[in-house]
């Protein structure tokens, strides 16, 4: 407690399911701490002005803006970011509004975190296999069976187990 702690927080996408937690972050009250926030810019909206616009009133009662800690955003555009011994890299998913998935390369091991995309777009779906290549871990979107799908989501940005299980055998993930 009494020396700064440093965090780095990775956002894939903006949609209120994945930030709401944010304003609840104890660190972001704490002075000592300092964090550096990752993520894209959304249309012509910096990272620090998509989440200032979230968590502030009516919201939520305090500002982002006027919380204790020291918050850095960095705008992530592709280019692998290192911190310590661990190298993250991202890839552009399949979802409405945006998201990215993220790589984090350590020595020889290898975690690849790619929720909240739908399968179905053969460019984005080669790139992700390829960005998966051979990792330890696949973290994948597999919200919806087959038939509630085809039914009833697509669309919406998620995907199947099945195709969490095609794009892990043909990454060949461990």
């Amino acid at each position: 407690r009494d020396r700064p702690a440093r965090y780095h927080v990775f956002f894939t996408h903006y949609h209120f399911d994945h930030v709401e937690g944010l304003p609840l972050f104890h660190p972001l009250y704490d002075s000592n701490s300092r964090m550096t926030v990752y993520g894209f810019e959304a249309g012509d909206r910096r990272v620090r002005d998509v989440l200032e616009s979230l968590i502030r009133p009516p919201y939520f009662p305090v500002t982002l803006a006027d919380v204790p800690a020291k918050i850095d955003y960095v705008r992530v555009d592709g280019t692998p970011t290192v911190i310590g011994d661990i190298t993250v890299s991202s890839l552009p998913l399949n979802h409405p509004d945006g998201c990215l998935s993220y790589r984090l390369e350590h020595g020889a091991h290898r975690i690849v975190y790619a929720t909240d995309h739908e399968h179905g777009d053969a460019a984005t779906d080669r790139a992700l296999v390829q960005f998966s290549e051979g990792t330890d871990y696949l973290i994948y979107d597999a919200t919806y069976l087959r038939a509630e799908y085809e039914e009833l989501r697509r669309g919406w940005g998620h995907s199947t187990w099945y195709a969490a299980v095609q794009t892990a055998l043909a990454a060949r993930v461990k």
